[in-house]
């Protein structure tokens, strides 16, 4: 989270952390201007992603001041105390125009999976997970 903390203080936003009491990860404030973010992160190239239901639901609600931070191809040593390092990141926003795209699945997977279907966004393959 903090590659995308600092992403949006460089953008001279003020940030809130509601990771633990919200199902969006920042609140950015800027002025008058309001932006929830969701932050994920993959040690893959960043092309899927897992959304929990809430955040979809979040995402059709507040479409249009939302923004999704991906920082991808990150580094993890260390199997006791983890230090992740290294990565790129890549930030939706506004999810708005995307809104409708989460509620069209293309692929059931089977039911002993914790994800419920996949979907096509931006060129990419996101995951949606039942909760």
């Amino acid at each position: 989270m903090r590659w995308a903390k600092k992403y949006f203080a460089d953008e001279s936003f003020s940030i809130e952390d509601k990771s633990r009491t919200e199902c969006y990860d920042l609140i950015c404030t800027r002025g008058r201007e309001k932006l929830f973010v969701e932050v994920k992160g993959t040690r893959s190239l960043g092309g899927s992603a897992v959304l929990t239901r809430n955040e979809v639901a979040h995402a059709k609600t507040n479409g249009q001041v939302l923004a999704l931070f991906v920082m991808h191809s990150v580094k993890v040593s260390g199997a006791k105390h983890p230090k992740v390092t290294g990565g790129k990141h890549r930030v939706l926003r506004p999810w708005g125009s995307i809104g409708g795209f989460l509620t069209t699945p293309c692929i059931r997977l089977q039911a002993s999976q914790a994800l419920e279907r996949v979907t096509y966004l931006s060129g990419h393959l996101w995951y949606i997970a039942s909760d």
